[in-house]
């Protein structure tokens, strides 16, 4: 998938994440808290797709604890963008939709707000490809 068809769909360009031998770097200002899908960017060809529920930002200093050992998946990635030669990610990201729920919870109805991010990162997952 490239940048262009990313950007069709309404991802906007929210950062970096550069990557050295020892260490990776977020540079994402980006603040905003609702749910998002997002992707990592390398040569114009997105890499990665992932979900955040509170912001891309909150997620991303998650994937850099794991990229440091806190997680095997975090590691791997780490190690695949080595062996690649990559040192440097462009972030992008699009608010998720959402949807208004009614539902009952513990015998009070409730309605609210709720984010789509995880669907819309299964819907993509089955209907694109991903390097």
């Amino acid at each position: 998938m490239k940048v262009e068809q990313i950007q069709d769909m309404g991802f906007e360009h929210v950062g970096y994440l550069r990557v050295s031998d020892e260490s990776v770097d977020i540079d994402v200002p980006n603040k905003d808290t609702r749910g998002m899908v997002y992707v990592w960017v390398h040569d114009n060809e997105v890499k990665y797709l992932g979900k955040a529920g509170k912001g891309v930002r909150k997620r991303l200093k998650e994937h850099k604890s794991g990229f440091g050992g806190g997680s095997e998946t975090g590691k791997k990635h780490f190690a695949r963008m080595r062996e690649e030669g990559i040192n440097e990610l462009g972030i992008w990201a699009r608010v998720s939709e959402t949807a208004t729920m009614t539902f009952n919870l513990f015998g009070e109805t409730i309605t609210k707000e709720v984010s789509l991010e995880s669907e819309e990162e299964e819907f993509l997952l089955e209907n694109y490809e991903f390097a």
